[in-house]
């Protein structure tokens, strides 16, 4: 059985959500957004060990978060890439696996088969991501040009996206030098020419943003949905 390593980004801020704390210490239904995303990837039997990233500001209410067995916390960066490359850093200290997945914590509602299919690719390619079909209609706008582009050449990807190591970390090392930008994980293997491979993602796998997406994310908990 292949083991990974999973990263999960937490250092946001979250704007959006209008609250007065970091979006994911907020209630989902019996717990916080962060502890459900947390118990559904610890609770993987191919994930042996998970690299939470966190922002300093939040670090008292990381602490009950600290005894929990296989979870390391790595101080986050400026940036989301920067937040994931101070936990690549260490998983390259540790030597644990050969393969990671990254996942957002405000995703708290993907499905253990999803993740089992993330990591089930990543026999066969170096970087997997989940994408969604879009549904709307999509215009592009280019200052006072507006033109209707076609959705079917466009999706909405998801996480957890799966990585070999090796080249996720060279990828990482090469952003850092050349002081890329990039929003999505598997933009840094694009960018060194690296292929992505696309699995079907979930519906219900949403990222939590704004308070909206919260009371969305708290009826799905409660009346689960067989896709």
């Amino acid at each position: 059985m292949t083991l990974v390593a999973a990263i999960l980004p937490a250092a946001g801020q979250g704007r959006r959500m209008g609250a007065n704390q970091n979006k994911l210490f907020l209630p989902l239904n019996d717990s916080s957004v962060l502890e459900e995303t947390l118990r559904k990837v610890i609770s993987h039997p191919q994930i042996c060990h998970i690299y939470l990233v966190y922002a300093q500001e939040d670090q008292e209410f990381l602490n009950s978060l600290r005894p929990l067995p296989d979870l390391t916390l790595i101080l986050g960066g400026e940036r989301r890439q920067d937040s994931v490359a101070a936990a690549l850093t260490q998983i390259q200290t540790d030597r644990l696996v050969e393969r990671v997945i990254v996942h957002d914590a405000a995703r708290p509602l993907c499905s253990t088969e999803l993740i089992s299919r993330v990591i089930r690719a990543l026999e066969h390619y170096p970087a997997v991501i989940p994408v969604i079909p879009l549904k709307d209609t999509i215009r592009q706008i280019n200052g006072d040009q507006v033109k209707m582009v076609n959705r079917q050449d466009y999706v909405a990807t998801q996480t957890p996206q799966g990585f070999h190591l090796s080249p996720y970390w060279q990828a990482t090392l090469q952003s850092q030098q050349e002081d890329w930008d990039v929003t999505d994980d598997a933009s840094l293997l694009e960018k060194t020419g690296i292929p992505v491979h696309l699995i079907p993602g979930e519906e219900t796998n949403l990222k939590i943003t704004t308070p909206l997406d919260l009371e969305f994310a708290r009826f799905l908990s409660n009346h689960p949905f067989n896709q």
